[in-house]
């Protein structure tokens, strides 16, 4: 019976591997493979670019949810896939910007935790072969 399972198992390992390799699907490029979308990512960019000059809560929240949060999201699971720990950085700028935008208003010093996030972002996309635009100033 164990064998059986075994044996089983084994071919419906096989069958599907052998499903999803070859074909005619054309090769992934620089900033697809990723996962993530790379006018996404520039979007995010754009809007943390916008939230760091902000100087009020609900235009900054608005843009962060709106805008930025979901990709940011897919950038830091996309950077622990491609090269474990090296999502930790994003990772923790995300969360010090998401508790800011929870406070009454904006905190102190907002502006340079936006900008780690951003910078963050950057180096993650980099790395995933996504190159964002960064702030017009």
């Amino acid at each position: 019976m164990r064998r059986s399972r075994l044996v089983l198992a084994l071919v419906t390992f096989a069958v599907t591997a052998s499903a999803c390799g070859g074909g005619d699907a054309p090769p992934l490029t620089s900033g697809t493979s990723s996962g993530v979308d790379p006018e996404l990512a520039a979007t995010a960019i754009e809007a943390l670019c916008e939230i760091e000059a902000a100087s009020d809560l609900e235009p900054a929240r608005a843009a962060f949810y709106d805008r930025a949060h979901a990709t940011l999201h897919e950038v830091v699971s996309a950077a622990a896939a491609a090269d474990p720990g090296s999502d930790a950085e994003l990772l923790i700028a995300k969360q010090r910007v998401e508790a800011a935008l929870e406070e009454s208003g904006l905190p102190p010093g907002f502006d340079a935790d936006v900008a780690r996030l951003r910078v963050a972002a950057t180096v993650a996309l980099d790395a995933l072969g996504i190159s964002p635009p960064g702030c017009e100033r």
